[in-house]
């Protein structure tokens, strides 16, 4: 099925309502009155099955377009709305591909259907979910379904910038939000999925890649852990690691006679602080709940073989037989992700091993405790934190719903590595364009891909308000194309289909839409806003493949012309002057009108400066004037005399 109309219930119930068109098999126009609905059906003739895409993963892809303030935005969150959980702000109807119609949280008294057309109310709809997209920071109040807005991912972003450092200091919000955003688009980059972006827009990547550390703030101080919900038998064992990781930073000999001895130390302190950010990450993981505190176990019984085993082990290798010999005694032996923490602490360790003082590229600074990375072994280390970030979840057991296991989103957690462009600085564009694609990308994979940690639906309607917000000219002629390239393979990955409602100014992307798709809003005064319906004279009647220029006059209600306001008064004043007896400012008029690069419009206001004044008339000039024309307008025309 997919989703062909939404009515949205209006406060006031004796206005009733109105309805939002997507473009289906019909074209609706429903009234409310009394709790009472009827529903006018008429067939939309030129609907086109699998149009957007062949494999039927998307389908369809549906336009708003109005003028700032026109209801857009309003427009979008009351259908979110409506066609969440809340049946009593409207209800959506639905079709399939026999043209059969569904009413989905319908919940009106009664109902009449025009045509004699069957309409089969479904009480509830379970198995779709609407995900919200906008990367305006409009402070907004969250949206229901899935919201991966700007609004939300800054605060998500921010989430636990009171509990965590970076590179050893005070989370500059700034730069956590910097960092963040570029490991969304780096991670989005080295995925299947991308491969758009190369071909469309370039690969937007960097010689070098900068890697700081985040480190989550523990209880203690520097003598003891104080534990909550830490597993009972770790406990003593994992304060002497935490004294033990201590120790030895402040052992570490800071008196050096060369150059070359002090990047040998500052490597060590360096590895110290790596196992310490791992260390930290793990024991908050494990205070996150009381779950497992007569649980947890060491596969040595004997407490004292443990002390004599380890007790001259380096604190990295004592860090490491914690996590190869231990066990749980209920739900999974080995919740800990200590096969992931174990591997990227050693790839770390391995890469600073093999920087030398007198590298040619140097790629380890301790004064900002920074790693640098080429492309190969930056693709290798995205991995490894991916891997243990999206195993922090399942040290908790999971829910069941239906046939799928649900792990608790464990987000504010799942932080340890910072990634960030070494010299490349993206334009606001290449911001837009990758926060938009990264976004949806970096949401299933941390959420249904890895680890699931939130109910999959076989449905999604992405609303998308003004994403190519930024965008140059070129890109929004790709707009369309680029969303099906993405969201086909993608949501096939999902396991789901999708439907794409989508807002924007651009007459280029408008141009790739049906006009049966689009929804057109033109505002009548503060929050009041007229929807044109199919019918309406005043309703734009051109968009698919249409002309730039037309889409612009015509469904952008540019109703005052296509030139600028500044130009356009300078133009009535000039014809004003041409139109009058005055003679001065001559020189400035005629500079103006030589300015004008509309050729039709400077041809016109050339002929009625001449017609003033005859005598500066100059035939052949114009002469080139017309043949110029001609050819901007694909007519060759050659004067003989």
């Amino acid at each position: 099925m997919r989703l062909a109309a939404i009515f949205i219930e209006n406060y006031d119930f004796e206005k009733g309502g109105y309805t939002l068109n997507l473009g289906g098999h019909y074209f609706y126009d429903i009234t409310l009155k009394n709790h009472r609905c009827s529903i006018y059906l008429q067939e939309n003739e030129n609907f086109i099955e699998k149009l957007f895409d062949d494999k039927n993963i998307i389908t369809n892809i549906s336009a708003i377009v109005g003028k700032n303030g026109s209801g857009k935005t309003t427009i979008i969150q009351e259908s979110i709305r409506a066609i969440g959980t809340n049946p009593k702000l409207g209800f959506s109807l639905w079709e399939d591909q026999s043209k059969n119609v569904y009413a989905v949280n319908y919940f009106y008294q009664g109902i009449q259907i025009s045509n004699n057309k069957e309409v089969k109310i479904i009480p509830k709809g379970k198995d779709f979910k609407a995900i919200y997209y906008s990367p305006h920071l409009d402070h907004k109040s969250r949206t229901s379904g899935i919201d991966i807005s700007a609004d939300r991912y800054l605060a998500e972003d921010l989430s636990n910038i009171n509990v965590t450092f970076d590179a050893g200091k005070r989370v500059e919000i700034e730069e956590r939000l910097k960092r963040k955003n570029i490991e969304r688009f780096m991670k989005f980059q080295k995925s299947k999925y991308s491969s758009f972006i190369t071909n469309s827009y370039g690969l937007l990547s960097d010689d070098l890649f900068r890697v700081t550390f985040t480190r989550h703030r523990i209880d203690a101080n520097e003598k003891e852990i104080f534990f909550h919900n830490i597993p009972l038998n770790f406990r003593t064992f994992l304060n002497d690691l935490y004294l033990n990781i201590r120790s030895e930073y402040k052992a570490i000999n800071i008196k050096v006679s060369s150059e070359d001895e002090r990047f040998e130390t500052n490597k060590e302190k360096m590895k110290n602080l790596i196992l310490m950010d791992l260390f930290c990450l793990l024991v908050s993981l494990m205070e996150q709940q009381n779950t497992y505190l007569e649980e947890g176990h060491f596969t040595i019984k004997d407490a004292k073989l443990i002390r004599k085993q380890t007790e001259n082990l380096k604190a990295v290798e004592k860090f490491k037989f914690w996590l190869s010999n231990y066990y749980y005694s209920k739900y999974d032996k080995k919740p800990l992700p200590d096969e992931e923490t174990i591997s990227i602490l050693e790839f770390l360790y391995d890469y600073l091993d093999k920087q030398k003082w007198n590298d040619e590229l140097r790629k380890f600074d301790w004064k900002s405790q920074s790693l640098y990375f080429n492309e190969k072994d930056i693709e290798t280390f995205l991995n490894l934190n991916q891997k243990l970030i999206l195993s922090l979840p399942k040290y908790y057991s999971s829910i069941k719903q239906g046939k799928q296991q649900i792990f608790e989103d464990l987000n504010h957690l799942q932080i340890f590595a910072n990634f960030e462009f070494a010299d490349r600085k993206l334009s606001s564009g290449e911001t837009a364009m990758l926060n938009l694609f990264s976004r949806i990308f970096d949401f299933f994979d941390r959420k249904i891909f890895e680890t699931q940690t939130i109910y999959k639906d076989n449905y999604y309607i992405l609303f998308l308000d003004e994403a190519d917000l930024g965008y140059h000219p070129d890109w929004k002629r790709t707009f369309v194309t680029s969303m099906i390239n993405f969201c086909s393979p993608f949501f096939k990955k999902v396991g789901a289909k999708v439907q794409i409602v989508f807002s924007t100014h651009d007459p280029i992307s408008l141009s790739d839409i049906p006009n049966m798709n689009i929804t057109y809003l033109e505002k009548l005064e503060d929050n009041i806003f007229k929807l044109f319906k199919k019918d309406d004279p005043d309703r734009p009647k051109n968009s698919f493949a249409a002309n730039i220029t037309d889409l612009l006059s015509d469904s952008f209600f540019m109703k005052n012309g296509l030139i600028g306001d500044f130009a356009k008064s300078k133009t009535e004043k000039t014809i004003k002057w041409l139109n009058g007896d005055e003679n001065d400012d001559k020189i400035y008029y005629k500079k103006l009108i030589n300015q004008i690069d509309e050729p039709l419009l400077k041809y016109k206001l050339d002929q009625m400066y001449f017609e003033k004044f005859p005598k500066e008339y100059n035939r052949e000039e114009a002469k080139k004037d017309i043949v110029e024309i001609a050819r901007k307008n694909g007519l060759d025309i050659n004067f003989n005399n």
